[in-house]
């Protein structure tokens, strides 16, 4: 029965995605494997993987899972420890997206798509006397849209902060398949913007609806700590200045959103 599911699960991915993405598509038995594991002990084979090249192939991805009923879990290079990268549904590998869009030296910042690696683009502003504040161990595979999803840390976070406080803006797709870019902004123009009848709107009108019901119950749980991971970021929610989605969605582990493009800022290297 099970064999059978995963047959019919394989032509419909196939009838829905192949001649369609820029990437490719991958349900046979070796593909499988591979991309059933993370660094961590967990194995759990998905019914098939997309490497995506771009945004539309993440919409593709998306819309193919919805109308299969697979879940869906994007990926990087498969970095993580307890098993995050790895589900039964859809794998969805965003590895290949990996171009530097811009960087503004003079700004200390820069735009890249998720499947850039950490140390890649380390080695890209260290001669300019720049780097990515947060650092991981494994900065030399880690891509920074499994960083995000992950809200990553390292030595150097006591200076520069995790992940999140690198954040910029992020460009995202959601289940439905609609695009969206936000950033943090101040309170009175996201209530501006709550009111605009789009995905942001949208998405700004139900945060500042969850923080305003929960502010009291968010307060008192959430440990004042500099790296939570045991589950959304709600306190992102409750800042009495601004209101920053892009905190709800890094630490999300992908569940939310599905990043295709994020800016940094970048922060001055420490002098020798």
């Amino acid at each position: 029965m099970i064999g059978e599911r995963d047959g019919k699960l394989a032509e419909g991915l196939h009838a829905a995605l192949d001649g369609k993405l820029e990437g490719y598509l991958r349900t046979d038995e070796a593909s499988r494997a591979l991309w059933s594991t993370d660094a961590s002990i967990y194995l759990r084979k998905p019914a098939g993987v997309v490497v995506a090249r771009s945004e539309n192939d993440v919409k593709l991805a998306l819309a193919a899972a919805r109308d299969l009923g697979l879940s869906i879990t994007p990926r990087g290079t498969g970095t993580s420890l307890a098993g995050q990268a790895t589900a039964p549904g859809l794998a969805l590998d965003v590895s290949e997206m990996n171009r530097v869009v811009e960087v503004d030296l003079e700004g200390r910042r820069c735009v890249v798509e998720p499947g850039l690696v950490q140390g890649e683009l380390n080695a890209l502003v260290e001669p300019h006397g720049l780097v990515f504040g947060a650092d991981t161990s494994t900065s030399d595979v880690a891509t920074l849209g499994g960083m995000v999803g992950n809200n990553s840390a390292g030595m150097r976070s006591l200076v520069y902060g995790t992940t999140a406080d690198q954040i910029l803006s992020l460009r995202c797709v959601l289940a439905d398949g609609e695009v969206v870019d936000i950033r943090p902004m101040p309170r009175r123009e996201a209530r501006d913007r709550s009111r605009l009848d789009n995905a942001e709107g949208r998405l700004l009108r139900g945060a500042m609806e969850i923080g305003e019901k929960y502010e009291g119950e968010i307060r008192r749980r959430f440990p004042d700590m500099i790296r939570r991971v045991s589950g959304y970021g709600l306190d992102a929610l409750v800042d009495p200045d601004t209101l920053d989605l892009t905190g709800l969605v890094c630490g999300s582990e992908g569940t939310l959103a599905v990043v295709t493009r994020a800016a940094f800022r970048l922060h001055p290297l420490p002098e020798a």
